[in-house]
């Protein structure tokens, strides 16, 4: 590569990070401002109404109603947390059991880490979007929505950590701690696990796009109850029909929901374009 060609690539970088991060501040900043404001509008359900249904911006509504006639502003920040926290959750926990899993399987290996690895495999072939719908018409609640994303993410994560693993396992440092007769989670835990801490926050990074995008999904089609009652995605759904009386309505959760997409996609390509560099 040329030193021009190696310019252009990091003024990319550099750009494709500041993007990243710029599109995340929006509905970080958001969910940041209802977390410290405090609830703002009318909860999940209620009928409570501050004017007409699609009223425009103006008499101290900043962006109009809704199709409840409540303050889209006042909503939009109490719609946040959801479709952050949600996702962040669940990735925290299959990416906490993935990784054990795959620590264990890639060390241990036998029939065992067979039978985790074809168990696993079984969720695989199904679409996840699929599997968190059904639990989520079966029973609602943030806690239900969490466990079900976590567990159809983790048999991707537990295969990545596994392979890992068996490649940190063959270093010489981890070789000559267990020639010291260091105990198993000792070593796990001190040698191999900072050895792959960052392809497996890459992969996480992943996992967290994917989740981004099943809980956006499981909002938009009006399921997840009281949870996703009430999140951008469920409000671009709801205020799609008054888009030529307040496009605000629409706009405003819409414009949420994509720069926490984007900002999430970019953040996650740029972290697993900085682990295969640094391999």
């Amino acid at each position: 590569m040329t030193p021009a060609s190696r310019t252009r690539s990091r003024t990319l970088a550099r750009t494709t990070d500041a993007a990243g991060w710029v599109l995340l501040c929006l509905p970080g900043g958001l969910a940041l401002a209802a977390a410290f404001l405090g609830p703002l509008a009318v909860g999940p359900g209620e009928t409570s109404s501050q004017g007409r249904p699609f009223q425009p911006p103006g008499d101290g509504l900043p962006l109009g109603t809704d199709h409840l006639g409540r303050d889209v502003w006042a909503v939009l920040l109490d719609a946040g947390p959801a479709l952050i926290l949600l996702p962040l959750a669940a990735t925290a926990l299959s990416t906490l059991l993935g990784t054990v899993l795959g620590l264990l399987t890639g060390w241990y290996g036998g029939h065992l880490s067979s039978l985790v690895l074809r168990s696993g495999e079984l969720l695989l072939v199904v679409p996840p979007l699929l599997v968190t719908l059904l639990a989520a018409n079966a029973a609602s609640g943030p806690t239900v929505l969490v466990v079900v994303i976590a567990l159809v993410g983790t048999p991707a994560t537990l295969r990545f950590t596994r392979a890992a693993t068996l490649t940190a396992v063959s270093r010489g440092h981890v070789e000559h701690a267990v020639a010291l007769g260091e105990r198993t989670p000792v070593v796990l835990v001190r040698d191999v696990l900072p050895t792959i801490a960052a392809p497996v926050l890459a992969d996480a990074g992943l996992r967290l796009v994917s989740a981004v995008y099943v809980v956006a999904s499981i909002g938009f089609l009006g399921f997840g109850g009281p949870t996703l009652g009430d999140s951008w995605a469920r409000m671009t759904a709801d205020n799609l029909a008054g888009v030529p009386l307040n496009p605000w309505a629409l706009a405003a959760p819409a414009a949420c929901v994509v720069a926490l997409a984007v900002s999430v996609n970019l953040i996650a390509d740029r972290c697993a374009d900085r682990f295969r560099r640094g391999m």
